[in-house]
């Protein structure tokens, strides 16, 4: 989960679920997805809907400054035990220091939430260090794209299903390191696994009803190309020309350009690659690493990389001829792998 210092993610849910609050709270990062969670679990578990009525502020950066932050900050509630204000693309407010004197002294039963969608914070101002003093900051951090299928796991577990390693690496292929896409994608699988009465979320379940191959994605393009299986290799890349709409080749191409640099710097310095990304020793990404170094030297791996560069470049246009894009991904692989 993400972490700032000793307060993670789930202990702020904790937190709130216990009443304990701080009078300001500070929720900035490039990763939205916890920072959402957040404001929604303030927006629906602080207040009552009838006190909201009359306690509850949502504020948008980009239409106040921070003197209206504070001046709703400084409302005392009516027939509830917490006035709420909460901040949403706060990244547009300019004006901070225009906060200073009220975090040296803020009303106890004022909760401000502030959601900033940034990566960085300009750690200069004197008001983000009052904050600090004064209530709470968390910085909301994206996961490293090989920590995606614990997290999928880890959540899929707390919905009450479990998932396989290959079902997870699926989702993981298929929609990135979007938190939120693939919670929303966990949401739907798990009505319809509630409905049908399953517990496990499988690669035939994501396939039926998600729409992406279990036997043919990039994810087992790149098996195939580091095993040598030349016939599997090219019935995915007609699978994916054939189904553009569900695989994007330069989505394949940036997919296998991350795989073999990956591979570069793995055989350049393996300790410290690993520790770098946080790989267990046991992963499916370590022990295809491991498996492509034997087919791949670091002088053939930088090869693929070149040959990944033009192919990219012809996708653009460069030098592209009449070659279709089946024709291009294909004579890309081929030089890969002979």
């Amino acid at each position: 989960m993400a972490k700032q210092n000793s307060i993670s993610f789930d202990d702020i849910i904790r937190e709130i679920d216990a009443r304990q609050f701080h009078p300001v709270y500070f929720f900035y990062g490039n990763e939205p997805y916890y920072i959402d969670k957040l404001s929604e679990h303030f927006e629906q578990n602080v207040l009552t809907d009838e006190e909201k009525e009359f306690n509850y502020t949502l504020l948008y950066g980009k239409d106040i400054t921070a003197s209206d932050i504070v001046n709703n900050a400084r409302q005392y509630p009516s027939f509830a035990e917490y006035r709420l204000t909460i901040v949403r693309e706060a990244q547009e407010v300019r004006d901070w220091e225009a906060m200073l004197m009220y975090l040296k002294n803020p009303l106890p039963q004022s909760i401000v939430v502030i959601c900033y969608k940034k990566e960085k914070i300009d750690a200069r101002l004197k008001v983000f260090k009052e904050i600090e003093k004064t209530g709470l900051m968390f910085q909301s951090v994206k996961l490293y794209d090989n920590q995606i299928p614990g997290w999928i796991t880890d959540y899929a577990k707390s919905k009450g299903f479990t998932i396989n390693g290959q079902a997870a690496m699926i989702l993981t292929e298929f929609l990135g390191n979007n938190l939120m896409k693939i919670t929303n994608e966990i949401d739907k699988l798990s009505i319809i696994m509630n409905q049908q009465k399953l517990t496990a979320i499988t690669p035939e379940l994501i396939e039926t009803n998600i729409g992406f191959s279990k036997d043919y994605n990039n994810f087992e393009l790149i098996n195939a190309i580091i095993t040598g299986d030349i016939l599997r290799a090219n019935r995915i890349i007609n699978y994916f020309v054939a189904n553009p709409g569900d695989n994007s080749i330069a989505a394949t191409t940036v997919t296998l350009f991350k795989f073999f640099a990956d591979l570069m710097a793995y055989q350049s310095a393996p300790n410290e690659f690993i520790g770098a990304m946080h790989l267990n020793p046991y992963s499916r990404r370590l022990k295809e690493l491991e498996m492509a170094t034997k087919r791949y030297s670091p002088g053939r791996a930088l090869y693929v990389i070149e040959q990944l560069r033009d192919l990219d470049a012809r996708f653009k246009g460069f030098n592209r001829g009449n070659a279709s894009n089946k024709d291009l991904l294909k004579e890309t692989i081929y030089k890969i792998m002979h």
